[in-house]
């Protein structure tokens, strides 16, 4: 399942300069650090809305290693020319992996997912998130919760 959201991405990334070239639009792609690593990408509608996809390792509590993926609605609200509150809200599929001496196994699960950052726009084409992000994890796996930091590059 890695292996193909991270194909995906990079095809969507190979052919934004030609999807971009016909649209208002613009793509863009990121990388988050938090208590794992994750990467997303997404497609600038206006100047207030977009849609995003990302995968994310959310890191380990105890015996569980979890990640997830999303797809999300993103709607930004500009408060001064280079600062902006950025929220999310979709849906994720939470994958968390259980692995003890005595046995281990694996549990899903499928619930919304939310999200609110702080953005700085280092220039027209690179951005700098902070905000935190939160999952609904299976039982027992953590809170899902995790403050954030994210490099974004505007295509």
């Amino acid at each position: 399942m890695k292996k193909i959201v991270v194909v995906a991405l990079l095809s969507a990334f190979v052919a934004a300069p030609v999807v971009a070239a016909g649209n208002e639009g613009q793509l863009y792609a990121g990388i988050k650090l938090s208590e794992g690593l994750g990467i997303f990408g997404g497609y600038t509608i206006d100047e207030r809305f977009s849609a995003e996809a990302e995968y994310t390792e959310l890191g380990s509590s105890g015996y569980y290693t979890s990640s997830a993926i999303a797809v999300s609605g993103v709607y930004t609200l500009p408060v001064k020319p280079k600062f902006s509150l950025v929220g999310k809200l979709g849906i994720a599929r939470a994958t968390s992996d259980y692995s003890s001496p005595a046995t281990s196994y694996t549990s899903t699960n499928t619930a919304l997912s939310f999200s609110i950052a702080v953005q700085y726009a280092i220039n027209p084409k690179v951005l700098a998130q902070g905000g935190i992000q939160s999952y609904t994890l299976a039982s027992g796996a953590g809170d899902g919760d995790s403050l954030y930091i994210a490099g974004v590059y505007k295509f």
